[in-house]
């Protein structure tokens, strides 16, 4: 994914961060490697867990338990989940009623639209 980000935008993230999806000893030992700094989640906030198994998962259970990646990885939070949540409490968006990769494909564009607009005008942004 780093390296997608990278291939787009041409230039490499600040630090990725990630949630435990990503976690896995060859994720964190590539990254290491490639001198990327990230923060990835290796449990669910607020729930005991097992002590982690690999070194770089140890590595990263640690890393995270120092203040200020706490506060980084807080910022994933509020950026990339808050849409999708906004879409399926405010806008009561569930499920897609059309069928089809291009029907589903505009649907969605719609939706994310509507979002934009709530939230441009939740700012107080007028239009031009």
């Amino acid at each position: 994914m780093v390296a997608a980000v990278t291939t787009m935008t041409g230039a490499a993230p600040g630090c990725a961060l990630l949630d435990k999806g990503y976690l896995s000893e060859a994720n964190l030992a590539t990254l290491r490697a490639q001198g990327q700094p990230c923060l990835i989640a290796v449990g669910r906030e607020g729930k005991a867990a097992r002590w982690p198994r690999g070194a770089e998962t140890q590595r990263m259970h640690r890393l995270l338990r120092l203040p200020w990646a706490r506060r980084r990885y807080a910022q994933r939070k509020t950026q990339g989940e808050r849409p999708f949540a906004e879409i399926k409490q405010a806008m009561r968006f569930r499920r897609c009623q059309l069928r089809g990769r291009a029907n589903v494909g505009g649907e969605w564009n719609l939706v994310a639209a509507a979002c934009n607009l709530r939230r441009l005008f939740a700012l107080g942004v007028a239009p031009a």
